[in-house]
């Protein structure tokens, strides 16, 4: 990265405080502010020698926006995000979800399929039990415990709950997964527009 390319940031960071402070905010915007101020925040970076490239900033400053993004929508202090905390993010950022459409942004967790498996497997052992007046026999508790170790062990790996609560780590790969995947929610706006 040359001087030229750090001055242009630079410059453009700084422009970005003379904006119309009468324009109406919209969550649009906030967003573009947002943006322009993490790449002034990135020029500084490699200006002060902190990272060789813009790039390598840019990401340093995108994981910081998540990590203080998490903390923010951690709204009791878990530590874990649930569907509601998620949700109320997402309103407030402008965008229309329904419990529906989180809990699917959820589940893209299991991208793999491995952890509705074992709780398919879990659950029909359940279903079993109670159908049953003796109960499990020996080896369907063996399955049963290996089945419970094995879905504990995938939850750890993908850091969320079995009810989809989502530690900063998992928050983080989700909110990079749904950037990659272009997959965009309706504004409040046009959720209104369209009734």
């Amino acid at each position: 990265v040359g001087a030229e390319e750090v001055e242009k940031e630079l410059e453009e960071w700084e422009d970005w405080g003379d904006d119309d402070d009468d324009e109406e905010e919209t969550p649009e915007t906030r967003e573009e502010k947002e943006k322009s101020r993490q790449m002034g925040e990135a020029a500084l970076m490699v200006e002060r020698g902190e990272v060789g490239t813009i790039q390598e900033a840019q990401e340093k400053v995108d994981e910081l926006a998540l990590e203080n993004t998490f903390l923010e929508i951690d709204e009791d202090g878990s530590g874990l995000v649930d569907t509601d905390e998620l949700r109320t993010a997402l309103l407030s950022m402008g965008l229309a979800a329904t419990n529906a459409d989180v809990r699917e942004m959820q589940e893209r967790v299991d991208d793999d399929g491995e952890i509705a498996r074992w709780k398919a497997v879990i659950k029909a052992l359940y279903d079993k039990a109670a159908l049953t007046k003796l109960g499990l026999g020996e080896a369907d508790m063996a399955v049963l415990r290996a089945a419970e170790a094995s879905l504990q062990v995938l939850l750890e790996e993908k850091d969320v709950t079995a009810d989809w609560q989502f530690g900063m780590r998992a928050y983080k790969d989700m909110v990079r997964r749904e950037r990659a995947s272009a997959v965009k929610l309706p504004s409040a706006a046009g959720m209104v527009n369209c009734v």
